[in-house]
């Protein structure tokens, strides 16, 4: 019996350090689990292969998102705790763009409702913020503010913390 469990593991450790280009995927010792995985594929990368993953560590519970070069990582960006950090939060989604890459988040509850979209922009090999669509909605009334805000100068995505954005307001 234990040959058969040792055999067993063996052979799912040689399929995913196959899958994983010959390599265990771990981070700093937590297993991640892929919530999200966009490829992109705009001319404007050339013959470089990015993608931007929204990640769990199936250990610790945190979230991220990461994106890489080539399956190299160029940047980690940590994402708050639902509930802990801000009241529902929850990564929408991760579009490709013209430009780039959007992500767009949202919390809240009660009579408060959030959404952020935050706008990357590539250039000189990586991405930059450079815009973020504000929507905030107050209930009973349904008052409801939109904005654009441009950012100046734009922040490197590996210099991007998402929490210094999703105040409420």
């Amino acid at each position: 019996m234990r040959s058969v469990v040792a055999a067993v593991l063996i052979l799912c450790t040689s399929c995913a350090e196959h899958a994983a280009g010959g390599r265990l995927q771990r981070d700093h010792g937590q297993t991640p689990d892929t919530l999200t995985a966009l490829a992109l594929k705009n001319e404007i990368y050339g013959r470089d292969r990015y993608k931007v993953l929204h990640l769990q560590m199936i250990d610790s519970f945190e979230r991220i998102i990461r994106v890489l070069k080539n399956d190299t990582e160029i940047a980690a960006v940590a994402l708050p705790r639902a509930d802990d950090e801000l009241k529902n939060f929850s990564l929408v989604g991760i579009e490709e763009t013209q430009e780039g890459f959007s992500v767009t988040a949202d919390w809240g509850g009660g009579n408060y409702f959030y959404t952020r979209v935050f706008y990357f922009a590539f250039r000189n090999d990586t991405f930059f913020l450079e815009r973020i669509k504000v929507n905030n909605l107050r209930q009973p009334t349904e008052e409801e503010e939109r904005r654009q805000e441009e950012i100046i100068p734009a922040i490197p995505i590996d210099e991007f913390d998402m929490r210094e954005f999703l105040q409420n307001e």
